[in-house]
């Protein structure tokens, strides 16, 4: 493994040195950006192009995920379930996929093939892929007997659920607009480092650097992309193009911003892919 100079530097114990550096990394030889729209996919310039709903994954090989025993978790599908439908058919990978407030319009019809699925907050799309109809949160909201849709249950009642608690998860996504801080909070952090592999997730303004230093103890970034952005631009010669593959400027309410450091840790953050240590 080869760490960066910012990696090996000597950090000063404190809350104030937290606040002046970035978070540690690690150089991944290979990344994979997996998922995302086909029609944003192609026009990216280069593979290394963020595109909205795809995910970087380290393919390094004490880290990449073996194809048939890999474990996916992933936290808020929205209306895209690229990243999850392309670990479970191009890896053979366990996928369980959450969202509790919208469902793909690719569940949907797997629903209404079968009117005896309409109801049920778990969805077997096949073998090796479930998706639920329930969210993740810092605590469970009612009992494991009286899930429904829209229910929210703790990470520890998910793990029980979907039968991977003390199971390795290769990867943890979490992309559930802002809630992720609630989720961090209460997250153990030992836990993450003995079976979590890769870990990503999107951060917001309600995120510190200080909130996410703790993930160090095993953690090291290998890829991150700003969100810096102009506009999206609706039928354009090269489709949408999102704040991930327009990262030229920038469109900001700066009133929103108390001073310049809440700002900058605001810029930080955007979307982190860590990897584990070992």
């Amino acid at each position: 493994m080869k760490m960066t100079k910012n990696s090996r530097s000597t950090i000063k114990k404190g809350f104030n040195s937290i606040k002046l550096r970035d978070f540690m990394r690690y150089e991944c030889r290979q990344r994979l950006r997996i998922g995302g729209e086909e029609r944003f996919t192609v026009n990216a310039p280069d593979p290394l192009y963020r595109i909205d709903g795809a995910w970087f994954v380290c393919m390094d090989n004490h880290i990449l995920p073996k194809k048939n025993e890999c474990n996916v978790l992933s936290f808020g599908i929205n209306i895209d379930p690229s990243f999850d439908m392309e670990m479970n058919k191009n890896f053979d990978c366990h996928v369980h996929s959450f969202d509790p407030l919208i469902e793909a319009d690719f569940f949907k019809s797997i629903r209404n093939v079968n009117p005896k699925l309409s109801n049920g907050y778990v969805l077997n799309i096949n073998k090796k892929w479930k998706f639920y109809s329930i969210g993740i949160s810092d605590k469970s909201y009612g009992s494991m007997s009286d899930i429904a849709k829209g229910s929210f249950l703790s990470l520890g009642d998910i793990l029980r659920l979907t039968g991977l608690d003390g199971k390795i998860i290769d990867i943890f996504k979490i992309d559930i607009e802002g809630d992720e801080k609630k989720v961090f909070h209460t997250l153990d952090v030992d836990y993450a480092c003995k079976y979590f592999k890769q870990f990503m997730f999107e951060t917001h303004k309600n995120f510190k650097f200080k909130e996410l230093a703790k993930f160090e103890k095993c953690f090291r970034m290998f890829h991150r992309d700003g969100r810096l952005f102009m506009k999206d631009f609706i039928d354009t010669p090269t489709g949408t193009l999102t704040e991930f593959q327009n990262p030229g400027g920038f469109l900001l309410e700066i009133k929103d911003f108390r001073n310049e450091i809440n700002l900058a840790e605001y810029l930080f953050p955007s979307v982190f892919k860590l990897t584990h240590l070992n």
